[in-house]
């Protein structure tokens, strides 16, 4: 019997079948392309969430670096007797001096690779419990400055201790200080060594870890106190002083015994002094006013040391029993608005533009002024013992003391900020 299937019709079925298997076949091939653009999404948001976690966890530990940093600047500012304080109250300051902040209790030695025993190492706690860093701070020895390239042809300090030798971490050197200790530049501060005593403070290194684990973000800074203008007399001027009347007493010699004695009144090349009346009473190294080419750029250091400043609101102004700074604008203010009288006040005080100090104004630090300064007066003594520097005319007369005192003037100081020298994150 012939079949009633004709080859046509056997064509077309085997073809129906056919496209009924790539239907299947393509489907398969999309759920499988799917799949992998699935996995990919999901693999890539992962990845993306590591990275933002990781850059999260960077970025928190580098703050908390810096937290450490500015905590270890803050604590360095005042004296043995404020609140917090942690820098080296030796006299002189050691080589071996160290200490160490941190916010966990858990902090141990080992957790500082570079630790030393060698050092003092003083621990203390700090206050930003919620942070996770310790630091570490130190004075910069000679060595120090020779692994950041110093040498005699290449000189980042100036090496004023008798000792142009290379050192090792067994024998490091002396401290590098930061203030006037180049006789070659005496109104340019510089980083120096020296073998006799002086005022200034050494140059500090900060050591500061944040963070846990292998996000650790570990900085180091250098940072010195501003050392204020150089101090040349117990009465500087750029332009001339006049000295009034027997009454008139300026004293160079350094009533703390600490520093050179210095002269009592010092102008600059070609201001002089001229004394008016009966001759006052100058002592000094040498004991009569000098005048030279060392000129102190006056409105650089007002402009610098006023942001850390108490603004003075007028003449009558009440100032603290405790040593701080103070800034007042006198610019426009008639003769008796910028007057102060009945007065005592500690630290430095810094005067935009004319100042008169009357009777019984008595100061104990730095007193910088942009303009002139008049003293003198009824009503009482004017006293000042520290130092006075005005960028012009100096008119003294009456019953008026000018004592040079380097405790004084380095106490005044001691509350200004510590400024960040040299700063660098290190990878170990």
């Amino acid at each position: 019997m012939r079949s009633t299937y004709s080859k046509k019709n056997v064509c077309k079925l085997s073809f129906r079948q056919n496209n009924r298997g790539m239907a299947l076949i393509i489907a398969l091939v999309l759920i499988s392309v799917l799949a992998l653009i699935g996995t990919f999404a999901v693999k890539h948001s992962t990845t993306d969430i590591k990275i933002g976690t990781n850059y999260k966890e960077s970025t928190k530990d580098y703050f908390a670096a810096m937290a450490g940093t500015e905590e270890m600047r803050s604590r360095l500012r005042g004296t043995s007797t404020s609140s917090n304080f942690i820098g080296d109250t030796s006299s002189p300051e050691s080589s071996v001096w160290s200490t160490y902040i941190r916010t966990s209790i858990d902090w141990a030695v080992t957790d500082d690779p570079n630790y030393d025993a060698t050092y003092t190492n003083t621990l203390k706690d700090s206050a930003q419990a919620d942070i996770d860093f310790w630091s570490k701070i130190r004075h910069k020895l000679e060595y120090d400055a020779e692994q950041d390239g110093h040498t005699t042809l290449n000189n980042h300090y100036y090496d004023g201790d008798g000792d142009t030798g290379t050192h090792t971490a067994g024998s490091p050197g002396n401290i590098v200080y930061y203030g006037y200790g180049d006789p070659s530049q005496p109104t340019t501060a510089v980083q120096f060594t020296s073998s006799t005593s002086h005022t200034f403070k050494p140059v500090e290194i900060i050591t500061s870890n944040g963070g846990t684990g292998n996000s650790e973000k570990e900085l180091e800074c250098e940072v010195v106190r501003n050392s204020g203008p150089p101090i040349t007399s117990a009465l500087y001027s750029e332009t001339g002083v006049t000295g009034n009347g027997s009454a008139l007493s300026i004293d160079g010699n350094d009533d703390c015994g600490n520093a050179d004695d210095l002269p009592p009144i010092y102008t600059v090349d070609p201001g002089t002094t001229t004394t008016h009346g009966s001759s006052p009473s100058y002592t000094g190294s040498p004991a009569t006013p000098t005048s030279g080419s060392n000129d102190v750029d006056i409105a650089g250091y007002v402009d610098s040391l006023k942001d850390d400043a108490i603004v003075v609101t007028d003449s009558s102004y009440t100032f603290s029993s405790s040593y701080e700074t103070y800034y007042w604008d006198t610019a426009g203010l008639s003769l008796g608005a910028r007057t102060m009288t009945g007065i005592t006040g500690y630290g430095v005080l810094l005067v935009e533009e004319n100042i008169k100090l009357g009777g019984g104004f008595t100061w104990y630090g730095l007193i910088i002024v942009k303009g002139d300064v008049v003293m003198g007066g009824g009503g009482g003594d004017v006293n000042v013992f520290g130092a006075v520097l005005s960028e012009s005319n100096s008119d003294i007369g009456g019953n008026v003391n000018i004592s040079y005192d380097s405790c004084i003037l380095d106490e005044a100081l001691n509350f200004q900020s510590f400024k960040i020298i040299r700063w660098k994150q290190l990878y170990n």
